[in-house]
């Protein structure tokens, strides 16, 4: 995986790789082990296939926003794998000609991860009762633990300690055509797309991205050129 996103990292300026999760077993014998689930990388084959918030500082895009991954899927194992869309047709999420979505072996899907943030509450107190720590989101409180934070906060205790905080939340999607096949949550912080970028240049606001061998291109040719046949 780290090498095949390297490899187009220095030939191309840009490599990704993915986080996923997969349940361990689909064997019944095997008892609760069914739903437990592990979380592996995946290569990205092809660097084109994915679109990755350009609004990103972070050399990693782990401050991505949002992320789009392409795949085309053979039509049999898409048919197999969504049985209610077997006949799926239909225009491009992202532009009006629907061009390459649905081929004659092939239908593209294409996953789409965003992250929402809403402003919340962390608060920690010491439960009057129970004599236990209470750290949690203000959100997430019980109707009654809620009354017991704001009856501590307003007599001043000094166990009681709340600060203003930005949660997040990823959503994901599996689109097929125009038409969305999959979604639910995504349980983390972060678009789970990785990339690893070559030189990052900003010349006159443009972005300019380019690997390792781009230097190399004008002296190739040069040789080329000078090679006899």
């Amino acid at each position: 995986v780290y090498d095949s996103a390297t490899t187009w990292q220095v030939q191309a300026g840009i490599g990704y790789w993915r986080i996923l999760t997969e349940y361990v077993t689909n064997d019944p014998n095997l008892g609760p082990a069914c739903w437990d689930q592990e979380i592996k990388i995946r290569r990205i084959k092809d660097p084109r296939s994915v679109y990755l918030d350009r609004d990103i500082n972070e050399v990693d895009g782990s401050d991505a926003r949002y992320g789009f991954i392409f795949e085309d899927v053979p039509k049999d194992l898409f048919k197999v794998q969504h049985p209610k869309f077997a006949d799926v047709v239909g225009s491009s999420t992202l532009n009006n000609t629907g061009d390459g979505w649905v081929t004659r072996d092939n239908i593209r899907v294409c996953e789409y991860y965003r992250k929402t943030q809403k402003e919340d509450k962390l608060v920690s107190f010491t439960d009057p009762e129970s004599q236990t720590q209470v750290i949690a989101y203000i959100s997430e409180l019980s109707a009654e633990g809620k009354q017991v934070a704001n009856a501590l906060r307003k007599a001043k205790d000094p166990s009681y300690r709340e600060r203003k905080v930005v949660t997040d939340n990823i959503e994901w999607f599996k689109f097929a055509g125009d038409r969305i096949i999959e979604s639910g949550p995504w349980l983390g912080k972060y678009i789970p797309i990785i990339r690893l970028v070559g030189t990052e240049t900003i010349i006159d606001g443009i972005l300019d991205r380019k690997g390792h061998t781009r230097a190399l291109i004008n002296a190739q040719q040069i040789y080329n050129y000078n090679t006899p046949l």
